[in-house]
């Protein structure tokens, strides 16, 4: 979940002004002439590219933890019955392994990450090589074999995962200096990345499908196509984006005596304890996001595995269901606006949980077997639908409670909060696939998550922020009373893709 703060507050102003919207020559100028918001219309497809290149990687591992383990998929093609083990889990476990492996990476990293952001000069030298990092680890993963996944798995789960995470920092740090909180600017150049990401994302997706199923190429060979192309697309993005990005003077100085490592975490501690006693209600959400965005961001991972070993899905086109949710996501988003309006912040939130519920337990209940797997892409429609509204509904909610003038700072807690039970989920369905080995199972984990996140969630008193006194005090609008306050900034959130850091 990459997403914007929809309110910030500028730090330090950036080198090269800001320019009215005009020509240029360059191909993602996108209308406008300041070279830092072009910069980040080329960051976003091309890091996207390379984080949903993964979808292909996850089933050419697959096929070969199968392969190493002995286990031979039936006349359906599904694999659920086998029991034998690979590294000692079941081979159907190994996704779930890497996501929480990665989930726990990037929840230790974060802290260190914005602590070079705010408290170094190293800020464009982090960004380059944290993309250096993550172009890398992609080309070298088009070297798939059996001798090679297993050690891709885990570069993907610790130095890739990783990566990412420092460079979506980096990157959103830019485009506060950049934006200077100016409402209009943040709508635009959101609205426009977002319009790149999806095209990028996309555009890679149909590609790679196009390219490899008329070919039958298998699994694993689509999974060396697809890193290849990430690699090539994502260097020649990210370095037209890092060339574009200024140097910046770091925001805070580190207190004497503290490493960037300890000082990450005391920040982040001491904003939570904060929180506590002029903001609880925000507090409130935070909780709540830790258990929705860890089931629904885990979903994708799981999928995959649910689509490919339990039904018997061809890799290829598990991954086009993936891109068939991008594409209804945007429908999604525009629903999360109008119910917005209507009803507020708080229950715009809890609705969009409860229809995750419904549509999980309907997926599970609906395909549990191989029988049903041509029937499986008439989901795609419902969970595009329930991407594009539950991230800007976690988001407009979050920007809603937030006071003025603290964005930027308590956006680094909602990127945590996201990050903090990640590994959870997955982790969870690996439990009950190794014990018991039912899939189906262990994906009904998620509802019990995002259970838990609605019900937080209904515990928070107000729809938008009131001030330090009546947090203090439980008072003020309910959020019933306060949806008034609803506008499209507050719902757009960030760029709306299912794979969120």
């Amino acid at each position: 979940r990459a997403g914007a703060p929809p309110r910030l507050e500028p730090h330090s102003p950036p080198p090269t002004a800001s320019t009215p919207m005009g020509k240029c020559a360059d191909l993602c100028c996108a209308g406008h002439a300041d070279p830092e918001i072009r910069a980040f219309y080329y960051a976003q497809p091309g890091r996207a590219v390379l984080f949903i290149s993964f979808n292909f990687l996850s089933v050419g591992i697959l096929a070969l933890a199968n392969e190493q383990a002995g286990c031979v998929a039936d006349a359906d093609g599904s694999t659920a019955d086998c029991d034998k083990r690979v590294y000692g889990a079941r081979p159907s476990s190994m996704l779930g392994l890497m996501a929480t492996l990665g989930s726990i990476i990037t929840s230790l990293f974060l802290p260190y990450a914005g602590a070079i952001v705010d408290y170094t000069n190293h800020r464009l030298q982090f960004g380059r090589g944290c993309a250096v990092v993550l172009v890398l680890v992609n080309a070298v993963q088009a070297a798939l074999f059996l001798e090679t996944w297993f050690i891709f798995a885990i570069l993907q789960a610790v130095i890739a995962s990783g990566a990412f995470l420092g460079h979506s920092i980096a990157m959103w740090a830019y485009f506060n200096d950049v934006c200077r909180g100016d409402d209009e600017v943040v709508k635009t150049t959101v609205a426009t990345a977002r319009f790149h990401e999806l095209l990028g994302m996309l555009s890679y997706i149909v590609l790679v499908v196009a390219v490899t199923l008329p070919l039958g190429v298998g699994d694993v060979a689509t999974a060396r196509i697809g890193q290849g192309v990430a690699a090539a697309v994502g260097a020649v993005a990210l370095a037209r984006s890092w060339t574009l990005f200024a140097p910046r003077p770091k925001r805070h100085s580190l207190p004497e005596g503290s490493s960037l490592w300890f000082a990450g975490f005391v920040q982040l501690w001491d904003t939570w304890l904060e929180l506590g006693r002029s903001n609880p209600d925000l507090r409130t959400l935070l909780v709540s996001i830790m258990f929705l965005d860890g089931a629904i961001a885990s979903f994708t991972v799981l999928a995959i595995t649910y689509l490919t070993q339990q039904l018997g899905v061809p890799g290829g086109l598990s991954v086009a269901f993936v891109g068939g949710t991008l594409v209804f996501s945007l429908p999604g988003t525009v629903l999360c606006r109008a119910v917005a309006r209507r009803v507020g912040h708080r229950r715009n939130l809890m609705l969009s949980s409860a229809y995750w519920i419904v549509i999980t337990g309907a997926f599970i209940a609906i395909f549990s077997g191989p029988r049903y797997a041509q029937y499986v892409y008439g989901a795609m429609p419902f969970f595009g639908v329930g991407y594009g509204w539950v991230y800007p509904a976690m988001n407009g909610f979050f920007a809603a409670l937030v006071p003025p003038g603290r964005g930027v700072e308590l956006w680094g807690w909602n990127l945590l909060a996201a990050a903090l039970l990640a590994w959870l989920p997955p982790l969870s369905f690996v439990v009950l696939n190794e014990v018991l080995g039912d899939m189906r199972l262990g994906f009904t984990m998620l509802i019990a998550f995002l259970a838990i996140g609605l019900a937080i969630t209904g515990v928070i008193k107000i729809d938008v922020y009131q001030g330090p006194k009546a947090d203090a005090a439980g008072k003020g609008a309910s959020s019933e009373s306060s949806h008034a306050g609803v506008n499209d900034a507050s719902v757009n959130g960030p760029a709306v893709t299912p794979v969120a850091a």
